[in-house]
């Protein structure tokens, strides 16, 4: 307004002064302001590194130890005969292998004959629960809470085919899609029922409620990511393109990774001494999964993918070993290395040698072997057969190193697998007999269905666009 009548007010006049004398300030002192902005931005940027940089340090390179009692009875455990680590690679395939042999009605049947595998299953799925909760809740257990734990380990097992069961008749429909996870889920639910096998001085600390949360959390974890997770993913990767197998190894990478960074938060409120079995328990589940990869068609790049990652992570844990001076952490550390190395040589020659007698004894109820020619069981073998050399090459590496170092691995695993065999049987049987049921054809875990209702579903949309064209 002042502009036009001619003149400024007062006001406008120190509007005016103060965006003049700003102007000018800018005009001479840009660059200074401009460069002392730059060197804030960089100050804070490298704050930011180095935060990042120690909190990875921390995330790769700290690792827990075992508690003095758990080292004194891991020292006179060492000294015992080695007959644990020899029990523990036939006597897991036996339960197995007669689960997988037994005479079975045609999965093509109805329901109604089926009887003879309802009833197998009962005694397969009992096995299937193992006492891997109060292991880790460390639960100290007396005979008559075993007594209990197995009449539980019953229960749940019936539970899982009566599902199973009463689905079938439902839908009409034998086997049920994902019959193996739905069972399993189902005499999952039966755990409730272990709250009241505790003693009532446990079930009243509120400390213990917290482990048992905690253990509960980790089983769910291995069956989220390792039962059900993983045996999907092993059916699309038999049925991706070379480029796709390598992508979905990510997955499986990242799978196991999302399990081991939930074992540090379990170790750090735990305690370390249950890491044996969560180590064993992961192990275990990564390397059925693996192996039902192998033996399903993965591709030469994705083949040396996963073998690559076993690798890296070996090396490194021999790395995380020498950067560490404490003797207590580098035990932990060489403990979690051997009972690995452990499962990735026994299991897949396991693994092989289920495949190859029930590829002679009763192949038609093995998804895997049932359709395959001579030549191309071979190639499976073969592929398991350089799965198997090249991790015994490894673990012989690993065993050389530290060696080299002055340890004294073997006598360290013999300890381990000495205080720890009746849990490790116990959870080595089951998931065989797990992974073993995922193959076969009274199980419908091969995903048949799933193509079968996408392609008909992409038929009867084909044919609606063509009658909506005809219209």
């Amino acid at each position: 307004m002042g502009i036009a009548s001619g003149g400024l007010s007062e006001d406008a006049s120190v509007v005016c002064a103060i965006m003049t004398e700003f102007i000018a300030h800018l005009s001479t002192s840009w660059q200074a302001d401009a460069a002392k902005q730059q060197r804030r931005a960089a100050k804070v940027a490298r704050a930011l590194g180095a935060l990042t940089i120690n909190e990875a340090r921390n995330y790769l390179f700290r690792w827990d130890a075992f508690s003095p009692p758990y080292q004194e009875r891991l020292a006179a455990a060492e000294s015992a005969a080695p007959w644990p680590a020899v029990l523990l690679v036939p006597l897991p395939l036996l339960p197995a292998l007669a689960f997988m042999a037994f005479p079975y009605a045609q999965a093509s049947d109805s329901w109604e004959k089926q009887g003879a595998f309802f009833g197998v299953l009962i005694a397969a799925a009992a096995l299937m629960f193992p006492v891997f909760l109060f292991t880790v809740c460390g639960v100290v257990r007396t005979r008559k809470m075993n007594i209990v734990l197995v009449a539980w380990a019953f229960l749940a097992g019936a539970t899982a085919p009566a599902t199973d069961f009463v689905g079938a008749v439902i839908f009409q429909v034998f086997p049920l899609p994902l019959q193996l996870m739905i069972g399993t889920n189902a005499g999952t639910c039966q755990m409730v029922w272990l709250w009241w096998v505790l003693p009532a001085e446990l079930r009243r600390d509120p400390a213990f409620r917290w482990r048992l949360l905690f253990a509960s959390m980790s089983w769910a974890m291995a069956m989220g990511v390792f039962a059900c997770g993983f045996l999907l993913l092993n059916v699309v990767l038999a049925r991706a393109r070379p480029l796709l197998q390598i992508a979905l190894t990510v997955v499986y990478l990242v799978g196991k990774l999302m399990f081991e960074r939930f074992g540090i938060f379990l170790s750090k409120r735990l305690g370390a001494d249950i890491m044996p079995s969560f180590i064993y328990l992961g192990s275990i589940c990564y390397e059925m999964n693996l192996c039902v990869a192998l033996a399903g068609g993965v591709r030469p790049g994705a083949f040396a993918m996963l073998l690559g990652i076993d690798a890296v992570e070996n090396i490194f844990h021999l790395v995380s070993m020498v950067r560490n001076p404490s003797p207590k952490v580098q035990q932990f550390i060489m403990a979690h290395t051997l009972l690995r190395e452990f499962v990735e040589v026994v299991v897949p020659a396991q693994f092989l040698l289920l495949l190859t007698v029930l590829r002679h004894i009763q192949p038609r109820y093995n998804d895997l072997v049932c359709s395959l020619s001579d030549e191309a069981f071979r190639s499976l073998q073969l592929a398991l057969d350089m799965d198997v050399a090249v991790e015994a090459v490894v673990c012989l590496l690993v065993q050389v190193v530290l060696l080299y170092k002055g340890l004294t691995p073997l006598t360290l695993l013999r300890g381990i697998l000495a205080l720890h065999w009746p849990e490790f049987l116990a959870i080595h049987s089951s998931l065989v007999c797990y992974y073993m049921w995922s193959q076969h054809s009274h199980m419908s875990m091969d995903l048949s269905w799933a193509f079968a209702w996408l392609q008909s579903e992409s038929a009867i949309w084909e044919c609606g666009l063509q009658w909506r064209a005809l219209v």
